[in-house]
């Protein structure tokens, strides 16, 4: 939560854009001008990187469990910013990006993912990866 109210989408990657502390009269362009920066450059280059993402499991050797056929690595860096990405990317869904949260669900059920998010929520208190 941001100043008090739930952000969007967009305060989600820029929060000191769209509420930068102008006067109150201010407010509705710094926010104008943050969500046309967001419709002309960000979230097209989100819808485009996810789609780059989607088509490189949908092509994975081994029937494309994984990015690189087998796991590896890249697998357990990806997971954290595909577990994010339904919150903050526009039409990121079950439906646009099956592949992706096939293997999101995949990850969710590996022994070392579920230690490791134990391990965080008792150093931290909790696990949110959306954040």
């Amino acid at each position: 939560m941001l100043c008090g109210r739930e952000p969007s989408t967009n305060a989600v990657f820029a929060p000191g854009i769209e509420n930068a502390p102008v006067p109150f009269f201010l407010k509705p362009i710094t926010r104008g001008i943050a969500n046309k920066v967001y419709d002309a450059f960000i979230h097209p280059n989100l819808a485009s990187h996810f789609a780059f993402l989607e088509s490189e499991l949908t092509n994975a050797p081994n029937g494309g469990d994984y990015f690189c056929g087998e796991l590896s690595g890249v697998d357990f860096l990806m997971i954290f910013p595909l577990e994010a990405a339904p919150g903050r990317v526009p039409d990121f869904s079950k439906e646009t990006h099956p592949k992706l949260f096939a293997f999101v669900e995949r990850m969710h059920k590996r022994e070392s993912y579920k230690k490791a998010v134990e391990v965080i929520v008792k150093e931290t208190g909790s696990y949110d990866p959306s954040l």
